[in-house]
């Protein structure tokens, strides 16, 4: 899905938690009154970015009454963001994720963000499901626990710390 000069694109506001869903029954409903009734609602391509909640995001070439309708009358949406969207906006969501870097007990990691960002520290336990680490900082004249994001780390090869 790329913006070009005919087709901007609009942010549906949903329910947060059925981005997924209403995507696709948008899509599906929309096929079905081509189909069926012949009417052209003008929609080109749907996209429910996982990490957007709340918005579903529609590329058309015009924002047309029966799309209005279409959207209004599905369940879980909460209306049409009136003003497009520049593909800029959204375009980090089509970027390939980084790979998953394996982090387990004692590896020596840098903090990326926060208020120890830049501190090294060793990873004292991994908590898969919540995606959360405790580490202790190498630094600190007390072991203190701090319980960061797993994307919040980043793990150090053996020359980059004195361990």
């Amino acid at each position: 899905m790329a913006e070009t000069d005919s087709t901007k694109l609009y942010a549906v506001r949903v329910q947060a938690g059925r981005e997924e869903a209403t995507a696709d029954m948008l899509v599906m409903r929309a096929r079905r009154k081509v189909k069926e009734e012949g009417i052209e609602t003008g929609l080109k391509a749907v996209i429910a970015p996982e990490e957007l909640r709340g918005y579903v995001i529609i590329e058309v070439e015009e924002l047309t009454d029966e799309l209005r309708d279409l959207i209004h009358d599905l369940p879980d949406t909460r209306g049409i963001v009136e003003k497009p969207m520049n593909f800029e906006e959204i375009e980090h969501y089509f970027a390939p994720k980084p790979e998953a870097v394996e982090i387990s007990e004692g590896d020596v990691v840098e903090i990326l963000s926060g208020p120890f960002k830049g501190e090294k520290a060793r990873v004292v336990s991994v908590d898969e499901s919540r995606r959360e680490i405790t580490v202790e900082l190498l630094e600190a004249p007390v072991p203190i626990p701090v319980t960061v994001k797993m994307d919040a780390l980043r793990l150090l090869r053996e020359e980059e710390y004195e361990g």
